[in-house]
């Protein structure tokens, strides 16, 4: 699949882990979102995917060599709804590999109380079934509004304590 970027993605289909796109932030400076996992198929529709925001600031818009060029870590992870990208007006510009950038999704237990039917996930796959340690000491899978990765990159990156 040939993609040209900027696109801006109305549906997940030609999203795929790696895309990347800017979060600007409130000193106008910018944040990099990353895909993570795209859902194949189940219970989530065609406009969600796993994001990661990474610890990355620039003055201007991320780009591969940008990305590339730094030492890149994650942040915050979770599930969101396509329109984290168009509500803020930008596109997807480009992709990076999650391997060679050592971008791993981390393990997160799928409901907050522990029963016998809960999963450990890694992004949309189901790992092993949980355990009541697993409910101890994971995180629980998050769901994000359109906004919320902009919150936690201004929170996290620049400080500002009002933006959560």
């Amino acid at each position: 699949m040939d993609i040209s970027y900027p696109f801006i993605p109305k549906s997940n289909a030609k999203l795929k882990p790696g895309h990347f796109w800017p979060v600007k932030l409130s000193n106008g400076k910018y944040a990099c979102g990353v895909v993570l996992a795209v859902p194949q198929g189940g219970t989530y529709s065609t406009r969600h995917f796993y994001v990661g925001l990474l610890d990355w600031v620039g003055d201007s818009k991320p780009t591969v060599d940008s990305l590339d060029s730094s030492r890149l870590k994650l942040l915050r992870e979770g599930n969101v709804h396509i329109k984290t990208i168009s509500i803020h007006n930008e596109a997807i510009e480009g992709c990076i590999d999650l391997v060679k950038n050592d971008l791993e999704i981390e393990l997160v237990v799928e409901c907050q109380v522990y029963d016998q039917y809960s999963n450990v996930l890694r992004g949309y796959e189901v790992v092993r079934k949980a355990t009541r340690q697993d409910h101890e000491t994971l995180q629980t899978k998050s769901t994000w509004g359109y906004d919320i990765i902009t919150l936690y990159a201004n929170k996290l990156l620049v400080g500002d304590g009002n933006s959560m």
